[in-house]
């Protein structure tokens, strides 16, 4: 799932303000997930987007991380293969975790909003 999710990242870059970033990523029809989630009509499951907000913030922040909590997940939209899928994240030191955030969207449709507490054991050099 990793590889997969790194191979679909095509852009990632500093956001506008301080601690925030934007990622795209392109997921091709042809990934053999999207033939199991759903057949007729495939979308991206929600699991690999609370991972594609992970592994943009560890792209971009040049560390390994590990989800020690997802706080909040709400999938309000449906992200289709064969189409542009943009993260903007924004995230912050929480004690001695980090506190990610992720809007994800697709041709500026909200698809999902995502919270989560990085664990420190792999982030501990980005603080």
């Amino acid at each position: 799932m990793k590889k997969t999710i790194e191979r679909a990242l095509r852009k990632i870059k500093a956001g506008e303000k301080p601690d925030t970033f934007y990622a795209r990523f392109f997921f091709d029809a042809a990934e053999p997930f999207f033939a199991g989630h759903f057949p007729e009509k495939p979308l991206l499951p929600g699991f690999m987007q609370i991972e594609m907000a992970k592994i943009a913030f560890e792209k971009y922040s040049k560390t390994q991380c590990e989800i020690a909590e997802i706080m909040r997940a709400k999938f309000s939209g449906q992200a289709f293969p064969d189409i542009e899928i943009e993260l903007f994240g924004q995230y912050q030191k929480d004690g001695e975790a980090i506190v990610l955030s992720a809007d994800i969207k697709s041709a500026n449709n909200k698809i999902s909003t995502i919270r989560m507490r990085l664990g420190v054991a792999g982030c501990r050099g980005y603080y």
